[in-house]
């Protein structure tokens, strides 16, 4: 409840996932948000719409060979032989790219792929000027007659009227009310103790919080390589002297585990830190303070 409160009152948008492996369904997209799907079947619209590409119109450009200025005469510019080749490999390039993004979508399909394209209308070009992807299927139709079918447009029970429709805003709300009903809870007890010492709230909360911060440490720092760039000085003291201390001995440890979880029966607990060697293990357990405590003792 507290969630959705502040979802509401920051005014946030809830975005939820769609379902990639949900069955039966039509998915819409982009070429560019296809990269790395596949699909069974893919249709392919608007293939002879337009290229955007952009034209080249700096005065100045610069590139690999240096800088290109045009040369004017009574105030009108003149384009040198260098702004022209520059032109046509910035133009060559941008259809380099409109193939491969064509690549990407034809390569989606894993079974079978349908075009929908008016390839009689399309007019005979230098592959340079194409500026859609039905220039591209231009030059290939010959090898695709034979996978061709032919739709007279005219005879479909289609027209362009549905781009005048406007839906009604006056929709009458049908929402029905939930029905509610109870659940039995059937959930057992499983785990009967934890192996851990209760919390005494009366606890000096500095030294509590001292504690956590310390044993957050230990479990991100590298024992073998530790790197104290951004601990603190007197935390990093409190650490070194812990893995300079002889009883852990870091040198010879084959393995470290580090919060290694545990159920024994119907007891669970966690272990701060294992250290396993050649020939035996240690058992760590991190504390602050009161470490004669007899519930320290019984975890052991």
């Amino acid at each position: 409840i507290e969630y959705f409160k502040i979802i509401m009152e920051k005014e946030l948008e809830i975005v939820i996932p769609s379902n990639s492996n949900s069955e039966n369904s039509i998915k819409f997209m982009t070429i560019h948000n296809s990269k790395g799907l596949e699909f069974p079947i893919c249709y392919f619209i608007g293939f002879s719409n337009k290229f955007n590409i952009d034209e080249v119109k700096d005065s100045f450009i610069i590139n690999s060979n240096g800088l290109i200025v045009p040369f004017i005469e009574n105030n009108i510019k003149y384009h040198n032989i260098e702004w022209y080749l520059y032109k046509d490999n910035f133009l060559l390039e941008e259809v380099s790219e409109k193939i491969r993004l064509l690549y990407v979508a034809l390569t989606r399909s894993k079974e079978k792929m349908i075009m929908a394209i008016d390839i009689n209308n399309i007019k005979e070009k230098p592959l340079i000027e194409a500026n859609s992807f039905s220039d591209f299927i231009n030059f290939i139709k010959e090898t695709l007659f034979k996978y061709t079918i032919n739709i007279e447009k005219d005879k479909l029970s289609i027209n362009k009227d549905y781009k005048k429709y406007t839906p009604n805003k006056n929709i009458k709300n049908e929402i029905q009310r939930f029905e509610y009903f109870n659940i039995n809870n059937t959930k057992e007890l499983v785990e009967k103790s934890k192996l851990s010492k209760e919390l005494q709230l009366e606890s000096n909360n500095a030294v509590l919080k001292k504690g956590t911060d310390l044993h957050n440490l230990l479990f991100k720092i590298n024992f073998k390589s530790p790197d104290f760039s951004k601990i603190n000085k007197n935390d990093r003291l409190i650490i070194e002297r812990f893995l300079n201390m002889d009883f852990i001995d870091i040198k010879n440890a084959i393995n470290i585990y580090k919060e290694y979880e545990f159920i024994n029966g119907q007891e669970h607990g966690i272990i701060d830190l294992i250290i396993e060697y050649k020939d035996e293990y240690k058992i760590i357990d991190y504390k602050l303070s009161n470490i004669n405590d007899d519930a320290y003792i019984n975890q052991i």
